[in-house]
């Protein structure tokens, strides 16, 4: 049965793709400011962003940075 309080997130669009790249994070916060748990899982281009320092160059129109976002999922 699957685990109401578990999310999975996967991310497969990487820098060249900012919006597609942001809103997992943005989901994934959100997910986790309300106490569900959240698995983030990289794959092909999506790997890219959490090699350091590509963060800081990924934004989408109308969301926080990435870096910023990539920061508060990992504090939260």
């Amino acid at each position: 049965m699957a685990d109401p309080e578990k999310l999975v997130f996967m991310i497969l669009h990487g820098p060249e793709h900012p919006e597609h790249a942001t809103i997992p994070f943005v989901m994934a916060g959100a997910a986790l400011a309300s106490d569900v748990q959240v698995i983030l899982g990289f794959q092909a281009d999506g790997v890219e962003l959490v090699r350091r320092g590509v963060a800081e160059g990924v934004e989408a129109a109308g969301f926080p940075p990435l870096k910023k976002l990539l920061d508060d999922v990992r504090e939260l």
